[in-house]
């Protein structure tokens, strides 16, 4: 424990006591033998304050309000009377206002009293973050080194002494995770475990949720990885629109409309022969005049298979963009009054 400056007699005499436990993670050992802050102490007033000579009940811990030197001693004198609790409230709230780079004392003790708490893993977090926050203009302060190397020798023995399990966070949404008998909380996290075996559910709550057992020795590293939840494929684009079933429709009548003009085309010709052997007869101009009209209809019936030829085409072209395929030019029908004759493709303008 950073604590202030004693006397050389009550460095031996805690020293002494100390051998034992220096690096036993179930005892908070104080190394007083290093003064670092605050005035000389008579070893009459160490004694006293001291947690194994103290009968005083813990009393509520003051919560720091500010970022102050000050702020540490108050959860020195907290731990002193045996109130562990309350000196690591203190000296949590002095790392939470200041950062952890302006509070590696309170961080060393927090180690420390953790780890007399029973709490390793946090012991671990705070023991870890004194040796990456430790300035090294303080390495060369008076007994700082010291704790120093003792930190890492603590974490060490930490490491070495229990299982260490690591669950990575999941990398597309937030996962809970139950160890034991605890509480669900967000997978991301390491925690330092008793060797044997210990009970793991990912996924806690949901109907995703997966128990495993864990079963290490003390040393041991078992990583736990939750991989990202199987992509949904997207769904199936709308099948577009099959308009085969109206070209074939439409070319049906178009094929059966061209019976129209070719039925009045033969009329027209043989009733044209006809017309052509009453030739001098006194009403061969009228039926003459009549029969030029009737070609003209004929000719001009042929408009509707055009019209419905045209319809098949754009109903072809239309199918073949909806469904990605390329379309051909287009085909186009039509009648030629100076030929007398029914143009099939080409382009009319």
């Amino acid at each position: 424990m950073l604590l202030p400056a004693e006397t050389n007699g009550a460095r031996r005499g805690s020293r002494r006591g100390c051998i034992g436990t220096a690096l036993s993670f179930g005892v908070l050992c104080a190394l007083p033998s290093v003064a670092l802050a605050g005035p000389p102490a008579s070893p009459s007033a160490t004694a006293s304050s001291a947690p194994a000579a103290s009968s005083e009940s813990p009393a509520a811990a003051p919560a720091p309000v500010a970022c102050k030197p000050e702020v540490w001693q108050l959860g020195v004198d907290r731990y002193r009377i045996r109130d562990v609790t309350g000196a690591i409230a203190i000296w949590e709230k002095h790392v939470e206002v200041c950062g952890e780079s302006g509070t590696w004392k309170d961080l060393y003790n927090l180690g420390l009293a953790y780890a007399e708490a029973g709490d390793a893993t946090r012991a671990a977090l705070r023991l870890d973050s004194f040796l990456r926050n430790l300035p090294q203009d303080a390495i060369s302060q008076t007994g700082v080194a010291e704790r120093f190397e003792d930190a890492r020798k603590r974490l060490e023995t930490l490491r070495s002494t229990h299982v260490t399990l690591r669950v990575s966070p999941a990398p597309d949404r937030v996962v809970l995770v139950r160890l034991g008998q605890g509480e669900p909380r967000p997978a991301g996290f390491e925690e330092l475990l008793e060797p044997g075996e210990h009970r793991v559910v990912v996924d806690e709550g949901t109907a995703r949720a997966k128990t495993s057992i864990v079963n290490a020795k003390a040393g041991e590293v078992r990583v736990i990885d939750i991989p990202a939840l199987p992509k949904t494929p997207p769904p199936p684009p709308p099948r577009p629109p099959n308009l085969l079933p109206f070209v074939g429709v439409v070319g049906g009548l178009t094929a059966a409309s061209f019976a129209l003009p070719i039925g009045l085309i033969v009329k027209e010709r043989k009733a044209n022969q006809e017309v052509a052997a009453e030739a001098g007869r006194a009403d061969y101009a009228a039926k003459r005049e009549a029969q030029v009209g009737a070609q003209t209809r004929a000719y001009a019936s042929f408009a509707l298979p055009a019209g419905l030829a045209v319809v098949t085409g754009t109903l072809v072209a239309a199918h073949l963009a909806l469904n990605g395929k390329k379309v051909p030019p287009p085909v186009v029908v039509g009648f030629d009054p100076v030929l007398r004759m029914v143009i099939v493709g080409g382009e009319l303008r």
